[in-house]
């Protein structure tokens, strides 16, 4: 598990590779971390990104038991 403590008016992309250093296996987060960028980033070091998708944007596969830990 890894936290850090930012102010409020720190973007939450800025910091995801920070957090994410170290870390191996499934990423979860909110809305605020969508980003093709940071999915690519993250998908090429290891993990896998997991957020609630967007109104206008395509779902893709998963599993089941991902979707329940959203």
């Amino acid at each position: 598990m890894s936290v850090k403590i930012t102010k409020g008016n720190k973007s939450d992309l800025s910091i995801a590779s920070v957090i994410s250093e170290g870390i191996s296996g499934k990423l979860f987060g909110d809305k605020a971390y969508i980003s093709k960028g940071l999915f690519h980033q993250l998908f090429s070091n290891g993990l896998r990104l997991f957020t609630n998708l967007l109104k206008d944007m395509k779902t893709y596969l998963s599993d089941i038991d991902d979707k329940r830990l959203l």
